[in-house]
């Protein structure tokens, strides 16, 4: 073999070493919900359907807030490895509190419907019952990017449910 051939391959075999190092870090990242990667979210939509209205004033946390009763909507994208996903929330309020709440989701791929089904079985027990402005999720049954999209939602809701 001669020394040009060898420094080839020398170097198709590094940079193929970098490139599995590359994959083996990145998804490492994405799995655990490091910073790096982090949802993106952006707004598709809010509605409510009924409330009552006081006045009051807002600040950027919602936190001391009033909030309408009533049945409110909002929809977020958030990004995956497989793609964008979007989830709508339906949320009822009484009292400042959540009384209700369901959602749906859109996922792109399979590990994406994985992690979304794993989040819809358990996030109520930490929304039902609670005041909005005290819900504050970060990862739930091993989701990160679900509950990301589901705060922005959340935070929609808050804010349109501003009195």
């Amino acid at each position: 073999m001669d020394q040009a051939t060898s420094k080839n391959k020398q170097i198709i075999t590094t940079l193929a070493v970098l490139v599995f190092l590359a994959v083996i870090v990145g998804g490492a990242m994405a799995f655990t919900g490091n910073d790096e990667t982090s949802p993106t979210t952006n707004t598709t939509s809010t509605t409510q359907t009924t409330s009552e209205s006081s006045g009051s004033s807002m600040t950027s946390d919602h936190s001391d807030m009033d909030h309408a009763d009533g049945e409110y909507t909002a929809s977020a994208d958030y990004a995956t490895p497989g793609g964008v996903d979007t989830i709508t929330l339906n949320v009822t309020l009484a009292d400042n509190a959540v009384t209700a709440v369901s959602m749906s989701t859109n996922p792109q791929d399979g590990e994406s419907k994985e992690y979304d089904d794993n989040f819809q079985e358990a996030y109520k027990e930490f929304v039902v019952g609670k005041p909005i402005d005290e819900i504050a999720l970060s990862r739930i049954a091993g989701s990160s990017l679900t509950t990301g999209g589901f705060m922005d939602a959340l935070d929609q809701i808050a804010t349109q449910a501003h009195q």
